[in-house]
């Protein structure tokens, strides 16, 4: 079989590649799927309804979100630490 030098140096679509079952457009990093963490999501949500973060909610406690928590802690006059937690939605959602 004549073969390019490209050929040799790349398998056909579905040939083995020496890893696994996977094929040359298979072995950079994947994409970043994820959205984020669901409970800093619906914090951020609420925070947004609130107006005290602006949008978007990317579900990432990034300093934002945590200035913005600290910031409604504040006023609520709660211990501002500025930390997401199960209890805190539920106190921004009341």
């Amino acid at each position: 079989q004549n073969l390019t030098a490209a050929e040799m140096i790349e398998p056909a679509a579905g040939e083995a590649t020496g890893q696994g079952d996977r094929t040359p457009a298979d072995t950079g990093p994947k994409p970043k799927t994820a959205k984020g963490d669901p409970l800093v999501r619906k914090i951020q949500m609420a925070l947004i309804a609130k107006g005290f973060l602006p949008a978007p909610a990317t579900g990432v406690a990034d300093a934002k979100t945590e200035d913005a928590i600290r910031a409604w802690q504040g006023q609520q006059g709660i211990k501002a630490d500025g930390k997401t937690s199960a209890e805190l939605l539920e106190k921004l959602t009341k």
